[in-house]
């Protein structure tokens, strides 16, 4: 084989890792991408978890309000009704801030495998741009060389 067919050799090798490059570059792009959308509806969840929680709060208040009118007015049954209420709201905070705890270390995860893959995707960038000035190089040799390339 002589030095010009090795070299549109090399070129034609080094054309389909760059094609392969692209698609891991395109790949890593859309998983980060995934990611961030996935933080962001975790980040959604966490607010609207917030939000119910300051309802709760409320609630809370509210209740507390009732049960102390019921007690100085002696309603018994009114202050042990908003005592359960009390107790069904206080079960319901904690399953809320339970939620949002889970949601907080979910999104920080999110974050964590974002910035991964914006690493990984960051090597196969460069990986990309390397082989691109590669490419360049071996087709400026092989046209120099004689060899034409058909476009």
């Amino acid at each position: 084989m002589n030095a010009l067919e090795e070299s549109r050799e090399q070129i034609a090798k080094a054309e389909q890792r760059l094609k392969s490059l692209e698609l891991q570059v395109a790949h890593y792009r859309s998983l980060r991408d995934q990611e961030e959308t996935m933080a962001s509806k975790i980040n959604d969840r966490i607010l609207d978890i917030a939000a119910s929680l300051e309802g709760l709060e409320g609630q809370r208040h509210r209740i507390q309000e009732r049960v102390l009118s019921c007690i100085e007015s002696e309603d018994e049954n009114g202050a042990l009704a908003g005592k359960e209420e009390l107790a069904k709201l206080t079960s319901d905070s904690r399953r809320l801030v339970d939620q949002q705890i889970a949601m907080k270390e979910m999104m920080e995860a999110a974050v964590r495998e974002a910035g991964s893959l914006e690493l990984q995707q960051e090597k196969v960038d460069n990986a990309y741009w390397k082989l691109y000035e590669d490419l360049r190089a071996l087709r400026y040799q092989y046209r120099r060389m004689g060899g034409n390339l058909g476009g």
